[in-house]
């Protein structure tokens, strides 16, 4: 039987893990994508960010393959909803364009 509990404290203890062998001062990157599991790991990630003992930062990159007008405004409110500011997502947004432009 699922168990959601340890699912989610196996996850925050491989996170917690990870960032304790790698250095306190990495950073994570969470790409969205608009699907459910990439907003799930952007508010999994934001959550542990706020109340972990540990500190990081979160960079949120939105990838747009091109999206219909519909589903690119759907994505920027959820993740105004999870409270990732316009500023991040259009910032992640052009690292993405200029990498594909190289």
């Amino acid at each position: 039987m699922f168990d959601a509990k340890k699912v989610k404290v196996d996850c925050i203890k491989w996170i917690k893990d990870w960032f304790d062998e790698n250095g306190k001062g990495c950073n994570a990157v969470i790409g969205i994508s608009g699907g459910k599991d990439s907003m799930l790991m952007a508010l999994c990630f934001k959550h542990l960010q706020k109340y972990s003992k540990f500190k990081f930062d979160v960079k949120y990159i939105v990838m747009d393959p091109g999206y219909a007008e519909p589903n690119r405004k759907l994505i920027e409110a959820n993740l105004k909803t999870l409270e990732v500011s316009e500023e991040e997502i259009n910032e992640a947004k052009i690292i993405i364009e200029r990498k594909l432009l190289v």
